[in-house]
């Protein structure tokens, strides 16, 4: 795959990966542009794409602008950056995922995000609090995107003016 892209919508752009994406990313939208460049997919991928979308949303959560590049090679896709920028805030990310087996290792780091948005992002669509305030967060995840028991996720944060059901926190 070479393509050069100018504003193409981002959801339909994800649906052509030769992976799955977790559910809270399946409905992602906003406007792409960037370049794409991978051979050999889907088990001896070789490239990488750098992309970059604005005005757009995922898992329901607005997005000013969202930048992000990717590396692939054999069974292994990095990502090398991303990062979105919401309101005031951002989220950075990094990692691997390896398509042949589903292992995946993310390294995650956030500034300023408003609580709610981030409790959505991170739900699979339960019923969940009302929560205000903002955090900031460092994390880390791995394990096999697969199988839930493999999981390994550690994170710390602060939060600010925090509220759950209009309940001070802390």
């Amino acid at each position: 795959v070479q393509a050069t892209l100018t504003n193409v919508n981002t959801g339909n752009l994800l649906a052509t990966l030769p992976f799955a994406l977790p559910e809270q990313l399946r409905d992602f939208r906003g406007t792409t542009s960037g370049k794409i460049n991978i051979t050999g997919i889907p088990n001896q991928m070789s490239g990488e794409a750098d992309l970059r979308a604005t005005n757009g949303a995922v898992a329901g959560q607005s997005f000013d602008n969202l930048e992000t590049r990717l590396t692939f090679a054999g069974n292994l896709v990095r990502l090398e950056t991303l990062e979105a920028r919401f309101a005031d805030g951002y989220l950075r990310a990094g990692g691997t995922y390896e398509t042949d087996t589903t292992r995946f290792d993310l390294n995650i780091e956030g500034r300023n995000l408003q609580a709610a948005q981030l409790l959505r992002l991170a739900s699979d669509g339960a019923e969940l609090p009302v929560v205000a305030g903002t955090v900031d967060v460092n994390a880390q995840a791995t394990g096999r995107s697969d199988d839930f028991s493999t999981f390994n996720v550690n994170f710390k944060g602060v939060g600010r003016n925090v509220t759950v059901n209009n309940n001070a926190l802390g």
